[in-house]
């Protein structure tokens, strides 16, 4: 900054007019959305981080693109926040071109960020065999990388020429952020080619992207129309409506503030305009997103709500297989008899059939464990002495898990097993099915 020529210290961020009590409210509304887009998006990160069935690329970036709009939005809202209950709602110099620099740049980057996605979404459904091979953990990584350094290596010398041009006039700025044309409006001196070039540099990223996002739509619609089923063409229209969504509201609103000409346009109508692609997108990102995905929203369930999906295994009263197995399996031949009494009749007039449980052995030591056998009643007929239920449903008891050293029950994925005095355990099962111990009848 050339101290010498530049007589601005500071700048007045006009912000939306209003007495006290509008500016309360606004502050208000706008601290809501604000904390609403952080949550969302930090719910879409810790999904797509904590559930492995979203370490996919779709999912991969729809994280990368969460974690830019709480950036995005963190560049304009809090000092928004602050001027609006400033008196002076003054923003020093360095801070406006600060500002001005990391809005433009995260808004570059969410444009490519778009175009990856439309991308993803085109291998996705037109070349459904070759996604695996092409899509891979490394080109996303890759193509991740490409849209940070894109977005933020191409405005730093624009804006610090920009930045150097002398502003002897007046200081105030009839926005609520640092943007291109109010401080164009406030220098003193033309700046053509810097002009220039930052908006060509701007519409080349605008219309690159969004002529590929259009093509690429295109082509998923031509492949969409040539789906044969109805059940196939609402899931392919259910998968990219999010995205189009998103991409109609951002580009719509950027397009007509950057490409069309604006001198026409009201000054309060281009503050809301901003506001749109600024504030609103990113609260809608996570709200489209995860209302129209059904993994996302069974992840986000998960996640914020702690519910479990699945059949669960739990051990019985004891740690250690009990005594008489006859005194368990009439504890657990009671504990069924109240569920078939509660369980709701199916349409058959039947009510719903009873898991089928199976027995281990708790084998003596040196000696192997044999396999379950199924057992419908789980009787003092088929539990020979030392032998104890393996597997119950989760609503059958609850009980404390054995500890490693203690040689009693221990539990693995789906099996809640009799761990054997030389500490072998029996067969983990996969986690792709039930475990085959756990049969219903």
């Amino acid at each position: 900054m050339n101290r010498s020529t530049t007589h601005v210290t500071e700048f007045i961020l006009l912000g939306f007019p209003g007495n006290w009590k509008t500016q309360i409210f606004l502050f208000t509304l706008f601290l809501v959305v604000y904390i609403l887009t952080l949550l969302g998006n930090g719910a879409i990160i810790c999904a797509v981080r904590c559930d492995p069935r979203l370490h996919t690329p779709m999912y991969f970036l729809l994280g990368n693109f969460a974690f830019l709009e709480i950036w995005y939005v963190s560049s304009t809202v809090p000092n928004m926040l602050a001027n609006i209950l400033s008196r002076t709602k003054a923003i020093s110099f360095p801070g406006c071109f600060l500002q001005f620099y990391f809005f433009f740049s995260l808004g570059t980057t969410e444009c490519l960020f778009l175009a990856v996605m439309a991308y993803d979404r085109y291998l996705a459904i037109c070349r459904p065999l070759h996604y695996p091979t092409i899509m891979t953990g490394k080109l996303c990584g890759i193509l991740v990388s490409v849209c940070w350094l894109i977005g933020f290596l191409g405005y730093p010398v624009p804006i610090f020429f920009i930045s150097q041009l002398p502003f002897c006039g007046s200081n105030i700025i009839d926005h609520f952020l640092c943007d291109m044309d109010p401080l164009m409006a406030l220098s003193c001196a033309p700046a053509t080619i810097t002009e220039t070039i930052f908006y060509a540099q701007s519409s080349l990223v605008l219309f690159f992207t969004i002529t590929y996002i259009l093509r690429s739509y295109i082509l998923l619609l031509r492949a969409v129309f040539q789906v044969p089923s109805a059940a196939g063409r609402r899931k392919a229209f259910s998968t990219c409506g999010s995205h189009l969504v998103v991409v109609s509201l951002f580009y719509g609103t950027v397009m007509v503030m950057y490409v069309s000409p604006t001198y026409g346009i009201p000054v309060l109508m281009q503050k809301i305009l901003t506001l749109v692609y600024s504030v609103m997108t990113p609260l809608f990102n996570p709200l489209i997103y995860s209302l129209r995905n059904k993994d996302m929203k069974l992840a986000l369930r998960n996640v914020l709500f702690g519910m479990r999906t699945a059949y669960l295994t739990t051990c019985t009263a004891s740690v250690r297989p009990p005594a008489r197995p006859a005194d368990f399996c009439k504890k657990l031949k009671d504990t069924r008899r109240l569920q078939d009494k509660s369980a709701p009749p199916t349409s058959a007039g039947m009510r719903h059939a009873r898991p089928r449980h199976a027995v281990a052995p708790a084998a003596s030591a040196g000696m192997g464990a044999r396999a379950a056998r199924p057992c419908h009643a789980c009787g003092p007929s088929c539990l020979p002495p030392g032998w104890a239920c393996a597997a119950i449903r989760a609503d059958a008891f609850s009980a404390p898990a054995a500890t490693p050293a203690d040689p009693g029950w221990a539990r693995t994925a789906g099996v809640c097993a009799a761990t054997l005095p030389n500490g072998a355990t029996l067969p983990r099962p996969a986690k792709s099915s039930l475990s085959p111990i756990i049969q219903d009848d």
